[in-house]
């Protein structure tokens, strides 16, 4: 074991993409409480996850975004999308009230699912982690 100097091969390139202002642990908990398992360190400014696992994350929060605008377009869940998502949290040891309250500090599900759609689409798609760094 030891100390050695390593030269940087490649330099990160960021997204056109910025959100979630001051709220970068707060977006990386709505991560983790939905399936995206980040790694990185505790607190820290840059984490990432699986692309698999992103898009679970991506598709609750998309469910919770359709099951908004349907119940207060129509007053009811038209699509059954709550049941699904319960489903889907249930065995990661969450609910949709944990989810909406990671939520709303946040801007909300739709806000949130547009900068996740985004960040999804600038990814790089060469490698199967999704990276974020908070500056």
């Amino acid at each position: 074991m030891g100390n050695r100097v390593h030269v940087i091969k490649k330099h990160a390139e960021y997204g056109e993409t910025a959100g979630f202002n001051w709220s970068s642990e707060n977006f990386r908990s709505l991560l983790d409480a939905t399936g995206s398992e980040t790694c990185g360190e505790d607190y820290a400014d840059d984490y990432e996850c699986q692309v698999e696992n992103y898009k679970t994350s991506l598709k609750v929060v998309a469910r919770l975004a359709r099951l908004k605008r349907m119940t207060e377009q129509h007053g009811k869940d038209v699509y059954g999308d709550l049941d699904k998502v319960t489903a889907l949290l249930e065995d990661l040891g969450n609910d949709v009230d944990d989810i909406n309250a990671l939520l709303e500090p946040i801007g909300g599900v739709q806000l949130v699912l547009e900068y996740m759609v985004a960040f999804y689409v600038e990814r790089d798609r060469d490698s199967d982690w999704i990276s974020f760094s908070s500056f």
